[in-house]
This record gives C-alpha cells, sequence and structure tokens, in this order.
C-alpha cells in the first residue's frame, strides 16, 4: 500500500514515455535511370555529335523532394520519398542512355547540334497519371537561329500505388521523350 502511488507514478512516467517516442518514417530515395533497360529497339550511334546545352526545370522540380499533383493548383512535396540526384542531372543521365542515333559530346565545340530540354510538369497525380510536359529545341550549328521550339505533353497511367512505381512510370515517359528526340536528330 505503501509503494502504490510510487508504482502508479512509475507507470504513468512509462506511458508518457512511450507516446513520446514515435516511430519515424524511413526516407526512400529513387534513382531515375538505375537498373532500367535501354530501349529494346537500339539503333547504332551515328556520326551525328549532340551536345546537351541544358535541362531547365521549374522552381518547384528544383529540390529532392519528389512531388504528387493533388488537384488543379495543388501539390505535395513527400518528406519521406527523395530523389537520391538532383533531377537536372538525373533526366540528362536518362536522355543520354536512351538516345541512340547520337553521339553526345561534353564540348559544344565538337557538335553539329546542341539540344536544351524545358521542362514544365513532371509528377505523378493523385488521378493515377504521370505527366511529362515541356519543350525541346535542337539548335543546327550552321543555322542557329532556325531551331523551333518542339513541344511534348506527356502522359502514362499509373497501375498500382506508390511512388517506386510512379517513378517506373516517370522513367517510361522519359524513355518515349527520348525517343522523340531520335527521331529529329536522325
Amino acid at each position: 500500500m505503501k509503494h502504490l502511488p510510487l508504482t502508479i507514478i512509475f507507470f504513468v512516467l512509462m506511458l508518457l514515455t512511450a507516446c513520446g517516442n514515435p516511430k519515424v518514417p524511413v526516407t526512400h530515395y529513387y534513382l531515375l535511370s538505375a537498373g532500367q533497360e535501354q530501349s529494346e529497339h537500339q539503333t547504332e550511334p551515328t556520326t551525328t555529335r549532340l551536345y546537351l546545352a541544358d535541362i531547365r526545370l521549374p522552381q518547384y522540380l528544383k529540390q529532392d523532394h519528389l512531388v504528387m499533383k493533388l488537384s488543379e493548383n495543388k501539390l505535395h512535396f513527400s518528406r519521406y520519398h527523395q530523389w537520391a540526384e538532383g533531377l537536372a542531372q538525373a533526366f540528362a543521365k536518362s536522355i543520354k542512355q536512351q538516345v541512340h542515333t547520337a553521339n553526345f559530346v561534353l564540348r559544344p565545340s565538337d557538335s553539329e547540334l546542341s539540344l536544351v530540354i524545358e521542362i514544365d510538369d513532371f509528377y505523378p497525380t493523385e488521378q493515377g497519371q504521370v505527366i511529362l510536359t515541356g519543350r525541346y529545341w535542337v539548335n543546327h550549328h550552321n543555322a542557329p537561329d532556325t531551331a523551333i521550339a518542339v513541344p511534348f505533353n506527356l502522359r502514362a497511367s499509373l497501375t498500382t500505388t506508390g511512388f517506386e512505381h510512379a517513378v517506373k512510370k516517370m522513367h517510361l515517359l522519359v524513355v518515349l521523350l527520348a525517343k522523340q528526340i531520335a527521331l529529329d536528330v536522325q
């Protein structure tokens, strides 16, 4: 009886301690191109030398968190699902892996063509789609003022939930864009 108040205080402190230490969720990191096969119908690189001049991203994609579009004007930045590398760098790497009709070069002076890609939207939606929109320019160095913006609006349906599946579909859209660019540089 004498130890009953002390025992009650001990159990109350134990309960408060247990409630005060919530389990911290694990952060997941994703690579846009890791482990992905290159296109099935690869062509041998031609002698066309292409310089990837720039990948332009909107401000909301210049951070590490994966983004999901929840409604027409609302985006969600996932705290525990992040890109393992910068999206512009990952996008450039994926494009270079997929465009097999050109040899990518490191310096613009070594190229015949330069490529600029501007992305407007790149995210999964709550409605079960993945979207990639924007435009690109292929500039011929012999005629620098003739580059025309080529718009793209690519979509894929999600067949399951989760960012892992969404990132695979996002990679698929990059492959489709690369195929479109490859046709332009042939």
